[in-house]
């Protein structure tokens, strides 16, 4: 079991929330690089809103070591909902969609 990324992506999330800070003004803030920042807000805003819920309600504080943060920035940066939420249930040992 690895950390849940959408514990600290939401923690970053929350904190540019509004506008009032940049990404840098957050990472200094955490001690982290922007980087990390940014990474981390792209689950919140990128993944498909059920693969989110699923994450922060179906795994709680921690998920399995195959939900790290770059396995799930690979399915964030795919080009259509569906195919994020297929790469997801993949990923997650659940049924694929048909179409």
């Amino acid at each position: 079991m690895v950390p849940n990324p959408m514990v600290r992506a939401r923690v970053y999330e929350a904190a540019i929330r509004g506008g009032a800070r940049s990404y840098a003004q957050v990472a200094q803030e955490f001690g982290v690089a922007r980087e990390e920042v940014c990474q981390y807000v792209a689950l919140v805003r990128r993944l498909p809103s059920e693969v989110v819920v699923h994450l922060e309600e179906g795994f709680g504080e921690s998920c399995p070591s195959s939900m790290s943060l770059r396995a799930l920035l690979r399915i964030a940066r795919l080009p259509s909902d569906a195919a994020k939420r297929d790469a997801f249930n993949h990923l997650a040992g659940m049924p694929v969609r048909v179409t």
